[in-house]
């Protein structure tokens, strides 16, 4: 049975003071589930990054309450929230984020290590994980070597290495190509079925619409529309 992962009440968020405050969340009330693939849609600029950044805890709300898994992540200090971060949650973002010093290998191996982890035991299974979004032949190249897909792969193996509760994407198809792009999703849509995890996809990327189970419609800061998707063809 499905169980609320993220449960958001009255959240609001802007940027800036005085005359050039602009507000960009109103408050945004939602209940987010597992075992369900979560799509956000709506147009550029509605809110939608800054509100996976709120439940992430990588942004501060204005007001509101952001209930993870149980934990109340808005009432966290840094150093609780880092340490909930890599405990729980994965994150895939648009930019990709690899640190260009480091081998893919060592890219994705990195979030293992800090949770304690051996080195060898961080690289075989890293490697796994690489097999599995198809880019093991890259391992020993260096992100700079690298296309936008594959570092976008690499950034997606990374994000998943640890197995996390929550896995929070933003567009993670944008550089892909349609079937790179379908596999991936794939790989979301299996971990999100499983009964413990939730995964969010911040897209506009129509293609995958159909891997979804839940839409949620973002307009000008505010929840437009909130439904399951019924019909899908994967």
């Amino acid at each position: 049975m499905s169980e609320v992962a993220v449960h958001l009440v009255d959240v609001q968020k802007s940027f800036g003071e005085g005359e050039i405050r602009t507000q960009v969340l109103f408050d945004i009330t939602q209940d987010i589930c597992t075992g369900e693939l979560t799509l956000l849609v709506g147009p550029s600029g509605c809110g939608k990054t800054t509100l996976i950044s709120i439940i992430g805890g990588i942004l501060e709300a204005d007001c509101g309450e952001i209930n993870v898994f149980g934990s109340k992540v808005n009432l966290m200090s840094d150093d609780l929230k880092t340490e909930f971060r890599k405990n729980n949650i994965g994150y895939i973002f648009q930019q990709h984020n690899l640190i260009p010093t480091l081998t893919v290998l060592e890219n994705v191996s990195i979030p293992l290590i800090i949770q304690g982890y051996s080195t060898e035991e961080a690289e075989r299974l890293s490697l796994e994980m690489l097999e599995t979004v198809e880019i093991i032949s890259h391992a020993y190249y260096y992100p700079r070597d690298l296309s936008g897909g594959q570092q976008q792969r690499v950034a997606i193996a990374r994000s998943l290495i640890t197995k996390p509760r929550l896995v929070i994407c933003d567009e993670p198809t944008a550089s892909l190509d349609g079937k790179s792009g379908r596999r991936i999703v794939g790989m979301l849509k299996d971990i999100a079925l499983q009964q413990d995890k939730c995964v969010i996809v911040v897209t506009h990327d129509t293609r995958i619409f159909k891997f979804g189970d839940r839409m949620i419609k973002i307009e000008d800061g505010r929840i437009i529309t909130d439904k399951p998707i019924i019909r899908r063809d994967i």
